[in-house]
This record gives structure tokens, sequence and C-alpha cells, in this order.
């Protein structure tokens, strides 16, 4: 299992966004995610089995309120 954190700074808008993610290895499987702070989420699982390799790869739809 792997972690990861990032933080960016835009000197000229002045903001600023975090992320955090992981990276899960099982034996026919590989599971990604990310999280950021404007509240999106990233999630992404890739299977391989003989020489096949499928991934699905999702981003929830956000809406503006």
């Amino acid at each position: 299992m792997s972690l990861a954190s990032d933080f960016m700074w835009n000197w000229n808008a002045r903001e600023a966004t975090a992320s955090f993610g992981y990276d899960y290895m099982l034996r026919q499987c590989r599971l990604r995610g990310r999280i950021d702070s404007e509240g999106k989420v990233h999630l992404s699982m890739c299977m391989q089995a003989l020489e096949i390799q499928a991934c699905l790869h999702m981003q929830p739809a956000h809406t503006s309120k």
C-alpha cells in the first residue's frame, strides 16, 4: 500500500489546494483513489486475468449549490 499527499499554492490567484491519495495492490487487482480539498473524489480499479486487463475509472459528478 502506498500513500501520498500533495499541496499546491498558486501565487497569482492566491489559492491553495491539497490532495491525498492511495494505491493498493492485490493479487489480480489494483485500487487507486484520490480526494482533494475541492471535494473531488477520483477512484480507479484495474483487474488483470491472463493477458486481459480491464480498468474502471470513476469521478462522481459534482453540482454547484
